[in-house]
């Protein structure tokens, strides 16, 4: 979890349960629902910016992890072989 972690998303501790009732144990943020239902039905401009710029850093991280992916197959397409981590194995 900690190779997928970005700096603009809640970072994730522990991942436990089964596949019908998973539970994530996360860091603490201090906005609760009430502070989400209690805020006004369109954003600032402020705010409208806030959530554009972290929108373009989850989709950057989205293309590096990408990236990363189809260098990995296009290598193991060529023979050779990585561990989990991505690390080059001896054949």
């Amino acid at each position: 979890m900690q190779l997928m972690e970005q700096p603009c998303f809640a970072g994730c501790f522990e991942v436990f349960g089964s596949a019908s009732s998973p539970y994530l144990v996360c860091e603490y943020l201090s906005l609760t629902l009430g502070h989400i239902l209690g805020l006004p039905l369109l954003p600032t401009e402020v705010e409208v910016a806030a959530i554009a710029g972290q929108v373009r850093c989850g989709i950057v991280g989205l293309v590096a992890l990408l990236a990363c992916i189809v260098l990995l197959f296009g290598r193991m397409l060529q023979g050779e072989r990585f561990d989990v981590l991505g690390k080059r194995m001896k054949s």
